[in-house]
């Protein structure tokens, strides 16, 4: 009979990394609940991500954080933390460039790219993966997977294309979360928490229908299901 180890890792980060979005959708509407002010905010939030829903660039950027949330598991499945977490510290770097690239050739106007920003960029990436690799060193753990370097890259790629794509072609959704902030704590916890939330249910529709393909999958492989083989190891 097969086992569970002959289900390809890829099926397997598919399935958690599903169970981790709809975990953490079920956290930030809990959180939400806990933060907000009454119903009134709690339907504007509604209202933002229905919006986000109906919208093609919403769907594709709820896909790009699926995907994202995916390499990140991969990455971490075939390597080390601290080579994963190094490697998304390009992420800023991606989220720039992207920026400026799409400024320049799709909206034809000046790139935005300051030298401010990027020396701001420049000093967070370096001092943070200084840190990283002595750690790095101090655990004597010197092998670099490619195939975690690859997941990684694509990681990073994938939410600085998310957090591109939903500054230039969501405006009007940024907008009205500025608007409504405050100088409460609690006001503005529970905006940080809805964009999550926003973004996280827009996610969780192809992260739910990968969930149930590998899950299908698996039953029909091997008899039994990715998600239980996880809760009972």
């Amino acid at each position: 009979a097969r086992s569970i180890n002959s289900i390809s890792p890829f099926r397997i980060m598919i399935v958690l990394t599903a169970l981790q979005l709809l975990a953490g959708l079920c956290i930030s509407w809990a959180s939400f609940h806990i933060l907000s002010r009454g119903q009134s905010q709690r339907k504007n939030v509604l209202t933002l991500s229905h919006h986000l829903w109906k919208k093609k660039s919403g769907l594709f950027v709820g896909f790009l954080h699926f995907l994202g949330c995916t390499c990140t598991n991969l990455g971490f499945l075939y390597g080390s933390a601290s080579v994963v977490q190094i490697i998304k510290l390009l992420e800023p770097f991606d989220t720039l460039l992207l920026s400026g690239i799409l400024n320049i050739f799709v909206f034809q106007k000046s790139h935005g790219v300051t030298f401010t920003k990027s020396f701001a960029i420049i000093l967070i990436v370096t001092g943070t993966a200084m840190l990283l690799l002595q750690k790095e060193r101090d655990s004597n753990r010197n092998n670099v997977n490619f195939h975690s370097v690859f997941f990684a890259v694509c990681s990073g790629f994938a939410m600085a294309s998310r957090n591109v794509v939903k500054k230039m072609y969501l405006p009007e959704y940024s907008q009205k979360r500025n608007i409504n902030a405050s100088n409460d704590w609690k006001d503005i916890a529970a905006i940080g928490v809805a964009n999550y939330f926003s973004i996280t249910a827009v996610a969780a529709i192809p992260a739910s229908l990968c969930f149930i393909l590998a899950e299908m999958s698996s039953f029909f492989y091997i008899g039994n299901s990715i998600s239980m083989w996880m809760l009972k190891s």
